[in-house]
């Protein structure tokens, strides 16, 4: 009787393989559809989609970590950090999930809220633990620490993410105005200069590098 049963679970599993296929496969081409829209910076598009992605695969910590980077884009800040907690459960080791998290604690000042950066903190040294080489987690903890007030562990940070990536515009921006706080003008100047270079058309570095000549 017993191995009856088995070789009855086992035909029922051969049988229903095709579908668990078909249905990876659909999740996958739906998480794909998503990446394109977040591409095109379609937001609602790319919830859609990572949200049928999800309901073909409720495991594809994937498209809860790049539904949380749609989510963020649009400022909801609650929702984004859901959807990076539920991918960090299912992949603890998801420094990604990690450091959007972290970027969406940060980011309540941007929409009238009130950020948490001492968690920003904690989920990008994690990021950074789990990938050293993480830059973006280096320049977004910098963040944190300038809001902080701690000007000196911002300019480390940044000017780590500066050498592990020195094409990351936003942290020769961010290191600038730390300069900026701590009264170091010429170094903050510096760092303007270095944004314009990068990107000709940020109106924000201009105008910030013309304050800092004071």
């Amino acid at each position: 009787m017993n191995t009856c049963k088995c070789w009855t679970a086992m035909l029922i599993a051969v049988l229903l393989l095709p579908g668990v296929a078909a249905s990876a496969d659909a999740a996958k081409e739906a998480y794909q559809k998503g990446n394109s829209c977040l591409d095109k910076k379609d937001y609602d598009a790319a919830i859609t989609a990572f949200t049928e992605a999800i309901r073909l695969d409720p495991k594809f910590a994937k498209a809860y970590n790049n539904r949380a980077i749609a989510y963020g884009q649009k400022g909801e800040l609650d929702k984004a950090i859901a959807d990076s907690t539920e991918a960090i459960r299912l992949d603890p080791k998801y420094a990604e999930a990690y450091y959007n998290r972290g970027w969406a604690y940060n980011r309540g000042w941007a929409y009238g809220l009130k950020g948490d950066h001492d968690k920003a903190i904690a989920d990008s040294t994690e990021a950074i633990r789990l990938d050293p080489k993480y830059a973006r987690a280096y320049w977004d903890r910098g963040i944190a620490y300038f809001w902080k007030g701690d000007y000196d562990k911002a300019i480390a940070d940044e000017t780590e993410a500066i050498r592990l990536d020195q094409k990351l515009v936003q942290a020769y921006e961010s290191r600038a105005e730390a300069y900026e706080a701590k009264g170091e003008y010429d170094k903050g100047i510096t760092d303007y200069t270095k944004v314009i270079r990068l990107d000709s058309k940020n109106a924000m570095a201009y105008c910030n590098r013309g304050n800092a000549y004071g």
